[in-house]
C-alpha cells in the first residue's frame, strides 16, 4: 500500500533544491511566503485589527514593533489586486528562485522588505512620514518583476513590448498616483525597494545588459552558494518572453551538473 503523504529533507541540499518536499510538493521560498501572504489575507478578512497590527507604522516600529519590518509585506484584506500580486509573486518568484538559487532569493526578499521599511521608520525620527493603509505583497511583488527585467530586459510582455518598456510604464505610474495625494512614505518605502532590488540583482551577478545600474562588492556570507543558471527561452508567434519551457528541467541540470 502506497504511502499518500511523506516528508523528506534532502540530506546534501544544493542551492537549486527547495528547503523540503511534502510528498511530490517542493517546499520553495516562493510557495512558503505565497501561502503565507493567503493565510494573512484570510486572517485580515476575518479582522481588521489584525491588519492594523500587522502593516508598516513607522511610529510603532519605534516603539518596539518590530515585527511589522517584515509583517508589512504579508498583512492584506481579501480582494482581486491583492490575490493578483499573489499570482504574479509566484509566476515571477518561481523563475527568480531558480537564477538566484534557494538561500539569495531568501536573502533578496529580506533586503527589499526589511531594509526600506527600516529605513523609512529612522527617517521619521526627522520628518512625519506616514504610510498609507496600503499593505501586502504588492510592493515586494514589484520588486521581484525588477530583478526579472534587469536580468531579461529584451524579453517580450504583452503586446510585444519589451520587458524594459514595461517597467518604466510601472515605474511612471506607481509614482504618479503616490505622488498625487502626497504619500510621501509610501514614495519612499517604493523608492527604497526599487533601488535595493536593482543593486541586489546585480550584485548577485545579473543583469550584464544593464550595466548602468552599480554592481556593488557583496560579502562572501551573502554570496554563498553556486550561481544557478540563466533562464533558458522559448519562442513562438508572441515572441521572445524569456520563460523557461519547463522549470523542472532547470533545477535537474542544475542537480546533473553537481553530480
Amino acid at each position: 500500500m502506497k504511502r499518500k503523504f511523506s516528508f523528506s529533507s534532502p540530506q546534501r541540499r544544493g542551492p537549486d533544491d527547495p528547503w523540503f518536499r511534502v510528498g511530490q510538493i517542493d517546499v520553495t521560498t516562493t510557495l512558503i511566503v505565497s501561502l503565507l501572504a493567503l493565510l494573512f489575507m484570510a486572517l485580515g478578512g476575518l479582522s481588521g485589527r489584525f491588519v492594523d497590527a500587522m502593516s508598516l507604522d513607522p511610529e510603532s516600529v519605534r516603539h518596539g514593533q518590530i515585527w511589522r519590518l517584515i509583517t508589512w509585506a504579508l498583512a492584506d484584506v481579501p480582494g482581486f489586486f491583492p490575490l493578483l500580486s499573489i499570482g504574479i509573486f509566484w509566476f515571477f518568484g518561481r523563475m527568480i528562485e531558480l537564477m538566484f538559487g534557494r538561500d539569495r532569493f531568501l536573502k533578496f526578499l529580506l533586503l527589499v522588505t526589511v531594509v526600506p521599511a527600516l529605513a523609512v521608520s529612522l527617517l521619521s525620527f526627522a520628518f512625519p512620514l506616514a504610510i498609507s493603509a496600503v499593505v501586502g505583497l504588492g510592493w515586494v511583488q514589484f520588486a521581484v518583476v525588477l530583478a526579472y527585467i534587469v536580468e531579461r530586459p529584451r524579453a517580450m510582455f504583452f503586446f510585444g513590448i519589451p520587458a524594459w518598456v514595461m517597467g518604466i510604464i510601472n515605474v511612471v505610474m506607481i509614482f504618479s498616483q503616490l505622488i498625487g495625494p502626497g504619500l510621501w512614505g509610501d514614495v519612499l518605502l517604493v523608492l527604497f525597494v526599487m533601488v535595493i532590488a536593482l543593486l541586489a540583482t546585480r550584485a548577485f551577478g545579473f543583469g550584464e545588459e544593464v550595466s548602468w545600474i552599480p554592481k556593488l562588492v557583496v560579502p562572501k556570507k551573502l554570496q554563498n552558494g553556486r550561481r544557478a543558471k540563466r533562464l533558458n527561452v522559448v519562442r513562438g508567434p508572441w515572441g521572445e518572453t524569456g520563460l523557461p519551457s519547463n522549470m523542472n528541467d532547470i533545477a535537474s541540470q542544475a542537480e546533473m551538473d553537481r553530480l
